[in-house]
């Protein structure tokens, strides 16, 4: 029997790939890691913005307030760096174009549609493309290379002196018995 605190990143493969429960494990970790970054991400919104499933069959985004949608995007580009240069220039002119809509003249209805509709344009382009970031953050850890990525990098150091393995690489924890992750 080995600990597990000593192993190679060979060995720690094999573990990862010869325990079933280890893995499932792992993933529910990552997945309500990924969780968290999502709601903190959601958190820049100001309520009634949009409403939005994510992580869950069909995941959709509908924004229910272009110019809350629009100020929660350059909150969270603020707060996090979160999507594109691109994107970040859309956010800059969709909020100039709310902008110039807010201070039309109240008769200047030529004008309100047209920035109306180039709004609306900008905003289902960021919401696109805001949906796609947020669908692939939590879609990242089914690939198993990326959950074994995460494995490495962030779960194994949770596994401490009260962890070995065998010559299988099966793993096993001493509590006051011992579990096996197979």
């Amino acid at each position: 029997m080995k600990n597990f605190d000593i192993l190679t990143t060979e060995e720690l493969k094999k573990v990862f790939n010869n325990n079933e429960k280890l893995q499932n494990e792992v993933f529910d970790a990552a997945q309500d890691n990924a969780s968290y970054w999502i709601n903190e991400y959601m958190n820049c919104f100001e309520r009634g913005a949009l409403e939005c499933n994510i992580g869950y069959p069909g995941d959709y985004i509908r924004v229910k307030d272009q110019e809350k949608f629009i100020q929660g995007l350059k909150q969270l580009q603020k707060d996090f760096c979160y999507l594109s240069d691109d994107d970040e220039k859309i956010i800059s002119y969709a909020d100039h174009l709310i902008d110039r809509y807010n201070n039309l003249p109240y008769y200047d209805d030529t004008n309100a549609a047209r920035l109306d509709d180039r709004i609306e344009e900008l905003t289902t382009i960021l919401q696109s493309n805001f949906l796609r970031a947020l669908s692939s953050e939590y879609n990242y850890y089914y690939d198993t290379d990326n959950l074994y990525n995460y494995f490495i990098e962030c779960y194994s150091d949770n596994l401490t002196d009260n962890y070995y393995i065998d010559d299988n690489f099966i793993l096993y924890q001493h509590i006051e018995y011992e579990k096996c992750y197979k």
